[in-house]
């Protein structure tokens, strides 16, 4: 992996790290073999990179450390804010290269390469022959600014440097010139590196709320709502076949019944089974069944830190039913003990009376806001849920400034095209039978129980049958199945800071949340992209060949 450091010490600020924290983080580095950008290979697990951007000043409070560890690192510069103020300058080198560190190339002027025409970029890319003098062995490698390049920013980079790095799952098919990179914050672990995201499908379908726009609703009778199905493996059978080893590392895994928000006793086995396991757990609650909440609340304080409750906020019905005291204490009960909450809205015409007040009472329970996501309609081709049109119920629900709404509002009925990794660094498994799916809608990969030593493994390539990724938000925003695809960090769709200046994610969650499965990945070379993708569209025409031949026979019969 690589990591990217913007601030030691210092002024604190959001890309700020402690000296505390850096020491810590660098301690945690100490069975990986620390090398250069130029000697990193994305394929040896063992391998790791430490860089700075920008090169401010504060960085020179790593070096002891750095020292102490014998870890090689590279800081990339700014031309024009070398040597000013807040910065590091030629007066710094040489204690810099002594410790083992080289300075690389962060553009002239921290300028967007990819709104700049070719000239501008030949200009950006260009290191000055002074600065280059400063040290004989650095400069071969380029980070982009806001991570971000195109195409020609691509073939300009291949001209003017050995290797370069984008960051936090923007990096895409562009081999050595777009190495993924993860921006290190205060809270980051490096011990947890995420790999992949499971989705454990619980087919369970009671709940003991009635939400008039619930998507489960849509399809289920009475019958099916008081069902729960039987489960053909133990937990202990799950946590066995989704140990770390065979996953190829630590997960982010999803609990979520068919009835969405009912915690049954059966199913808290099965949390505490992977929870045991070593992954991350997030779990889909109402978060009024007291006793089950308060079961997870007494696990071991190293499980609760991996422990994540997405709450659902159901307002209309927990006035109706009156257990909005009961969701409130649950979920601040839960935060106190070190789980990770999140309060979200299923947003619905009806509720919009009641922003404001919803507002309130949020501002003041939860310290912040709620996030918001989109109601869907099933039975209409996964429109929106709504009378408004587009525009009005983005500028109605975008006032509680969600990046979860904003984001699943970005994608919403835009159809996904390209090459998506679905069903490689992520799935869709039944608890009940063990079957692997891509993703929560389609594509079966196998079962979790085959004699296989490591998971399976099909991705979706470019064959989606929706008309958009409708949990966008999981698969392309925490996991990257779409490289394409930009989008904000889990973390930041699941956070909120509150007015105590706390944060609803806990430090080791947050660190889980806040880099993408796809830099732990190893993405296929574009060639092997378009091959599956015309795997899929030649399997599809020979389907079609086949069944347009079979009508003609069929036809032709009854003719004679």
């Amino acid at each position: 992996m690589i990591l990217t450091y913007h601030h030691i010490g210092g002024k604190k600020g959001e890309n700020w790290v402690s000296v505390k924290s850096f020491a810590q983080q660098m301690a945690e580095l100490r069975d990986r073999k620390v090398v250069y950008l130029s000697e990193y290979d994305p394929n040896d697990k063992s391998h790791a990179v430490i860089t700075f951007d920008d090169g401010a000043a504060d960085i020179i409070n790593a070096l002891p450390i750095l020292k102490k560890h014998g870890y090689v690192f590279e800081i990339f510069i700014v031309g024009d804010w070398f040597g000013t103020n807040g910065y590091i300058g030629a007066q710094d080198t040489p204690k810099i290269i002594a410790a083992d560190g080289r300075l690389q190339w962060h553009t002239k002027t921290h300028r967007k390469l990819t709104e700049l025409d070719l000239r501008e970029i030949e200009t950006e890319l260009s290191v000055p022959e002074d600065i280059k003098k400063l040290d004989m062995n650095g400069f071969n490698a380029l980070a982009y600014p806001f991570w971000v390049y195109d195409d020609k920013v691509l073939k300009a980079a291949e001209k003017n440097f050995s290797c370069a790095r984008s960051g936090n799952g923007f990096a895409g098919g562009g081999g050595r010139f777009s190495l993924d990179s993860i921006k290190i914050k205060e809270h980051t672990r490096m011990k947890d590196k995420i790999v992949k995201y499971i989705e454990l499908a619980v087919p369970t379908w009671p709940c003991n709320f009635r939400c008039h726009y619930c998507y489960v609703g849509h399809h289920c009778t009475n019958e099916e709502r008081g069902r729960v199905d039987k489960f053909r493996y133990s937990p202990q059978d799950f946590a066995a076949a989704l140990s770390i080893e065979r996953v190829g590392g630590v997960a982010i895994t999803n609990f979520c019944a068919n009835g969405e928000t009912l915690i049954l006793p059966k199913n808290l086995e099965y949390i505490k089974a992977i929870l045991g396991a070593g992954h991350f757990v997030t779990v889909v609650s109402n978060m009024v069944r007291t006793k089950a909440v308060n079961d997870l609340l007494e696990l071991p304080k190293e499980w609760r830190e991996r422990l994540f409750f997405k709450c659902s906020f159901h307002w209309l019905e927990l006035k109706r039913l009156n257990l909005l005291e009961t969701f409130t204490d649950n979920v601040n009960n839960a935060w106190k003990a070190g789980v990770s909450i999140s309060v979200e809205i299923t947003p619905s015409d009806e509720l919009e009376p009641e922003i404001e007040e919803i507002k309130r009472y949020s501002m003041e329970h939860f310290g912040a806001l709620p996030h918001i996501t989109v109601s869907r309609d099933e039975i209409d081709g996964y429109k929106i849920l709504t009378k408004h049109t587009f525009k009005e119920y983005k500028k109605i629900w975008g006032q509680f400034d969600s990046a979860l709404f904003d984001f699943k509002m970005s994608i919403w009925h835009k159809k996904v095209h390209d090459f998506c990794y679905a069903g490689d660094w992520a799935y869709s498994i039944n608890i009940a039978d063990g079957n692997i799916f891509r993703c929560s809608s389609c594509g079966k990969v196998g079962n979790l129980f085959s004699s296989r030593k490591s998971l399976p493994r099909s991705p979706a390539a470019s064959k989606c049958p929706f008309p958009h990724c409708y949990n966008g938000h999981v698969w392309i925003g925490l996991v990257g199945c779409v490289p394409e695809i930009n989008s904000p960090t889990y973390e930041q769709m699941r956070d909120r800071l509150r007015t105590d200046k706390t944060h609803w994610l806990h430090p080791r969650m947050r660190s889980a949340f806040q880099s993408k499965a796809i830099g732990n990945n190893r993405r296929y070379a574009k060639i092997k992209e378009r091959l599956f993708m015309y795997k899929e569209r030649c399997l599809l025409a020979v389907i079609l060949f086949l069944a347009a031949l079979l009508f003609f026979i069929i036809f032709m019969a009854d003719i004679l």
